[in-house]
């Protein structure tokens, strides 16, 4: 009998029961709409019925656009049902897919305080405090669960990613890596994250060649564009046309754009593509000689070739000495001269200070800094940590987990932080590099401070124009952010402030990044000292 014949019988015999599995065959078919119809027809009958609030929703959340609703549903199941942590993690899940990780991690908690036995509640948690850069309440979480189940490679994993933020014992983290990769040699995440720490500890060799997983991992591998040309893989270019594909986000396109000359070197003719989200690099990368910038993929000149930008060091096979030395990226010296002018008023040395990145980086909150303590900036961190503490000492409660209270003093140590004292130890004069919404933060500095402190740029520059004030500053400090990248492409001296475990992409020798000598690298653990 068919699904047809079987959805007349049940529509002549309606019933909140049979519509839901009506709506069930609809959803394994395919077809959403008329299951989202049978759905409604359920909760018109009975508002209260949680099986067809929690199903609605989870077939709404497949819609980015229909999020909102979707938790609306589970709310209301979950006013319903209080006391159902199934319900407490779907609503979890949407809760992230709306970036209220916080939120998430309530219902995360709550989940694990209702069921205390259940490993895959405690997981959950686990999985949400590394999200939320919480890495030592991720490893107390990962160790109970590899006490209880130490056959469970999730588990492990989640101890690693841990004890990787953490730069624990490099020996422990290893001999995780060989057990994990023993028990899933396919795992491309796992060979992806292993190259992470190769390029950290300056086996480049092995490090690029694991890079290139990236293309299977999300969400590199929904934004992979596909070129129906052969991939340049090092061999001649005199006379080719070579597209390199920009990707990632700022801070690597910066980084990597210093291959585009060696590019051109080899004869090759190079057009770099770049997505129309990345479209203020146009002016400043168009200056690379022997390369056309364009924007987007419907416009692209025919070429021969095609090549990652982020793979060329791959390509080229790099070591770390073999890195190519900025300056690769220019200005027009006339340009400098003008902001040399707006800033003659000011008392010598002109510092350029950049506090926050991106917050859409899922690190930022490791990454950037609060300028002084009357930032709204540094109140949102500081309740951000007293969230987090109050509800992790409600599962350590709950589970008798010894030292996760104390984890979670040790992941709230970095939101103490501020610029404040190494702006007071520093001489001269301050320039905002910093863009977006805490350009403002300024004003909450202290007066002295405050006055010492010029915002020149407008709200939204494009990197040329920030790349023309940093050339005519004397030095630059910069939080582990695109405007470090860019301070050191251009060959500006300059501090970078890098967090604890600080990514592999500045490259620590003789206290400088080896990929931009001229910035040194100092800890925002040093800034209080």
């Amino acid at each position: 009998m068919t699904t047809e014949f079987f959805a007349n019988e049940l529509l002549e015999n309606a019933s909140p029961a049979s519509m839901l599995q009506l709506a069930g065959w609809h959803t394994q078919s395919g077809d959403s709409a008329q299951a989202e119809r049978c759905y409604r027809w359920v909760l018109e009958r009975e508002p209260g019925n949680v099986s067809a609030l929690r199903r609605l929703a989870a077939l709404l959340q497949s819609d980015p656009q229909r999020l909102p609703e979707a938790l609306s549903l589970l709310d209301a199941a979950i006013a319903l049902q209080p006391s159902a942590g199934a319900l407490r993690t779907a609503r979890a899940m949407v809760r992230n897919m709306l970036n209220l990780r916080l939120d998430a991690l309530e219902d995360f908690t709550q989940a694990c305080v209702l069921a205390p036995d259940a490993p895959a509640a405690l997981y959950n948690l686990g999985l949400q405090y590394s999200d939320l850069c919480c890495p030592a309440q991720a490893e107390a979480v990962a160790r109970r669960l590899i006490e209880a189940h130490p056959d469970w490679p999730a588990a492990h994993y989640m101890l690693l990613r841990a004890l990787t933020a953490l730069e624990a014992d490099p020996a422990e983290i290893e001999s995780l890596y060989r057990y994990l990769i023993k028990s899933d040699p396919l795992n491309v995440s796992l060979r992806f994250a292993q190259g992470l720490m190769q390029l950290k500890m300056g086996n480049y060799a092995a490090g690029w060649d694991a890079q290139e997983w990236r293309w299977d991992i999300e969400p590199v591998k929904s934004s992979h564009l596909r070129f129906d040309r052969p991939r340049w893989a090092g061999g001649p270019l005199r006379g080719r046309r070579l597209l390199i594909a920009g990707e990632q986000g700022f801070g690597d396109i910066l980084q990597f754009a210093r291959y585009l000359p060696m590019l051109v070197k080899r004869g090759a003719q190079v057009i770099l593509q770049l997505d129309g989200n990345r479209a203020a690099l146009l002016r400043l990368l168009g200056r690379i000689e022997g390369v056309e910038v364009v924007v987007g993929t419907e416009a692209l000149p025919p070429f021969d070739l095609y090549c990652p930008l982020a793979s060329l060091p791959y390509v080229f096979e790099t070591t770390l000495d073999t890195i190519p030395k900025p300056p690769y990226l220019s200005v027009d010296e006339a340009d400098v001269a003008v902001w040399r002018r707006r800033l003659a008023h000011l008392p010598r040395p002109w510092i350029g200070v950049c506090w926050a990145g991106s917050s859409e980086h899922i690190h930022n909150i490791r990454r950037s800094l609060p300028l002084c303590v009357n930032s709204a900036y540094y109140a949102d961190r500081r309740a951000r940590e007293r969230r987090i503490k109050s509800l992790t000492a409600r599962v350590a409660d709950a589970y008798g987990l010894a030292g996760l209270n104390a984890a979670a003093e040790r992941d709230a140590r970095p939101s103490n932080q501020t610029m404040e004292p190494m702006l007071r130890r520093t001489p001269g004069s301050f320039v905002s590099l910093q863009v977006g919404p805490h350009a403002t933060d300024v004003e909450a500095l202290p007066a002295d401070l405050r006055d010492r402190f010029f915002a020149p740029l407008p709200e939204q520059p494009d990197f040329y124009e920030t790349a023309c004030l940093i050339r005519a500053l004397d030095e630059v400090m910069a939080v582990d952010t695109s405007t470090a990248h860019l301070s050191g492409a251009v060959g500006q001296r300059g501090v970078i402030i890098v967090p604890k475990a600080p990514e592999w992409r500045w490259g620590e020798r003789g206290g400088r990044s080896v990929w931009y000598p001229e910035m040194r690298l100092i800890s925002q653990d040093s800034l209080a000292a």
